[in-house]
């Protein structure tokens, strides 16, 4: 029944729309293929088509001559390898292997590495906590972490074997002094300390078969990230078949937890897979329509995702895409991008989620079942039904002055006779702006403003009896944020590519939190600062420190006088 109503659809958009000459240019999940270095120069001339004097002309044959679809991300030379965001690259005309140059090592073989220290604390300010216990420094409290971490990720293509890549991406951090069991910012890294996190290992034969039809086939084994319905991090196999019309790949293995947040639970039912589809219509017959689809299986959870995009106009891009989890509606979404001007912009978004939705992601679908179940710690409540609207606006004044507004708001549509309110579900109404100028192409000076309202449940106060324990509240519909207000001023000076950069932030943001235990809502104010440069030591070697600090002490954490965190790091590529 999904494929069908999928197939009328796409007859009806069909049937409806005229060509369009200027393609879409989309990402639609598509998964990683390989380490995207920066080509050759001899291989760029050789694709590069000839420059058009006609607008439509050009972009078409930007997309034909290629040999890759215009749908596909920036150029790997353009991402962060040292995320694990990689793409495939360009594929070539077979032609040109036979009368290009053989590829040196530096084309085969890519290293990329960080080292730092950091320093990170806060000082007890020699008041109690919120409980009313004060901070014990000789034994359990530790005002000052002082650290050393490290990156590298190493990567090859076609080096022994033409058809075999490799990529290693991982992650060490040890601690010099971590006496007491807590500290003033807890980490993830502070249940296992010595033990290097290994974020991506894999090998892969790209175009093992020499077949005309079989060359897109790759095979990839080992750790990597499974792209499509929502990342997965896991061990095992994946196998695709990539060309600029179609891209398709399956994937299974067993799940990959790098933060020791499993417990026996997961380790009995970590078994994941999945699989891509994506067709790029304008590749096949000139339609401006991208068509997409996705499965995951993971703990006895089955989720679905299936959507399409069409560029309506040449400056209007509608998008649309609905989630399934066992074969329920759990999300749909529609989304609308439109060009005013060379300038101006508008984004728009309607999104509407059902009961059957995960609220912060696949783990937290089931309740925790025992009180060692990590995931109870992050346990928002049940799932109730509220839709969410987003618009932006983003214009261009006088040449170098950025203006970004936006509004939205999200409605709870919950039964409100069987189901209870919740303050992780309620209705809210939120707006900002930005704005950004820029002198003399080296500094730019910006601003923001950002508030948002919740509309929580009004509910009885619970009467306070002096002396006796306070009874539970009978839901949190009225307890949690109530609004924020927040603001911000960054400036940034840029030397130039590869040179000299720094930059500062500093922003404030006050919390007004409402609860059934006080007769009035309470304030809190959080302010802070950012503080970065950057410098160049030669084209391959970068230097970097980042440095913030909490100008005010919180009240949700009064044994706190601040926080400041300090790290300088060392990065080099080769």
């Amino acid at each position: 029944m999904r494929l069908t109503a999928l197939a009328a659809l796409l007859l009806v958009l069909t049937a409806a729309d005229t060509v369009c000459a200027d393609p879409l240019r989309l990402s639609l999940g598509v998964p990683p293929r390989a380490l995207g270095m920066r080509q050759p120069s001899w291989r760029l001339a050789a694709v590069d088509p000839e420059p058009s004097d006609d607008e439509d002309d050009k972009e078409a044959t930007r997309g034909a001559g290629s040999g890759r679809s215009v749908f596909s991300l920036p150029t790997g030379a353009d991402l962060d390898l040292e995320g694990g965001s990689l793409d495939r690259l360009a594929r070539q005309p077979s032609e040109l292997d036979v009368v290009a140059p053989p590829s040196a090592l530096s084309e085969r073989v890519i290293f990329r590495f960080s080292v730092g220290m950091g320093l990170e604390g806060g000082q007890p300010s020699g008041n109690p906590n919120l409980s009313g216990a004060a901070l014990d420094e000789s034994r359990e409290y530790q005002r000052l972490r002082i650290y050393s971490f490290g990156d590298a990720v190493i990567g090859s293509r076609g080096l022994g074997l033409e058809s075999l890549n490799s990529y290693l991406a991982a992650h060490v951090r040890l601690n010099q002094s971590f006496s007491q069991n807590t500290s003033a910012l807890p980490s993830i890294y502070d249940e296992d300390l010595q033990q290097p996190l290994v974020r991506s290992a894999y090998a892969e034969l790209d175009e093992p078969i020499a077949l005309p039809r079989l060359k897109p086939l790759y095979v990839r084994a080992g750790r990597s990230y499974g792209y499509g319905l929502s990342p997965v991090h896991f061990d095992g196999l994946t196998i695709g078949y990539d060309t600029p019309a179609l891209k398709l790949s399956v994937f299974a293995g067993q799940r990959v937890s790098l933060y020791g947040l499993d417990n026996d639970r997961f380790a009995e039912q970590g078994v994941v897979s999945g699989s891509t589809i994506r067709a790029d219509l304008f590749e096949w017959r000139r339609w401006p329509l991208v068509v997409f689809a996705s499965t995951l299986t993971f703990d006895q959870h089955d989720h679905f995702r299936t959507g399409l995009a069409l560029r309506w106009h040449r400056d209007v891009l509608v998008s649309t895409s609905l989630r399934t989890l066992d074969r329920s509606l759990a999300r749909s979404d529609l989304a609308v991008r439109a060009r005013i001007s060379q300038v101006t912009t508008i984004n728009a978004s309607l999104s509407n989620r059902s009961r059957a939705d995960w609220g912060f992601g696949s783990l937290l679908i089931d309740p925790p079942d025992s009180a060692a179940d990590p995931r109870r710690y992050l346990d928002l409540g049940p799932v109730l039904p509220r839709s969410f609207l987003s618009v932006r606006y983003g214009t261009v004044l006088l040449q170098n002055l950025d203006v970004l507004l936006r509004a939205g708001g999200a409605l709870d549509h919950r039964n409100k006779e069987s189901e209870a309110p919740s303050s992780f579900s309620s209705s809210y109404a939120e707006a900002g702006s930005a704005i950004e100028v820029h002198l003399r192409r080296t500094l730019r000076i910006g601003a923001a403003l950002a508030t948002r309202r919740y509309f929580l449940a009004n509910e009885k106060k619970t009467d306070l009896i002096p002396g006796r324990p306070d009874a539970l509240p009978v839901n949190l519909g009225s307890t949690g944020a109530a609004s924020f207000l927040e603001g911000g001023l960054s400036v940034n000076y840029s030397a130039g590519a590869r040179q000299f950069s720094a930059g500062a932030e500093f922003y404030a943001r006050r919390y007004t939190f409402a609860s059934e235990y006080l007769a009035s809502n309470q304030g809190d104010v959080r302010s802070g600062g950012r503080f970065s440069a950057e410098g160049w030591a030669s084209q391959r070697i970068r230097l970097r420190t980042e440095y913030d600090v909490s100008f005010n002490q919180l009240q949700m954490a009064p044994e706190l006088r601040g926080l400041k965190t300090l790290r300088v790091l060392m990065e080099g590529s080769f």
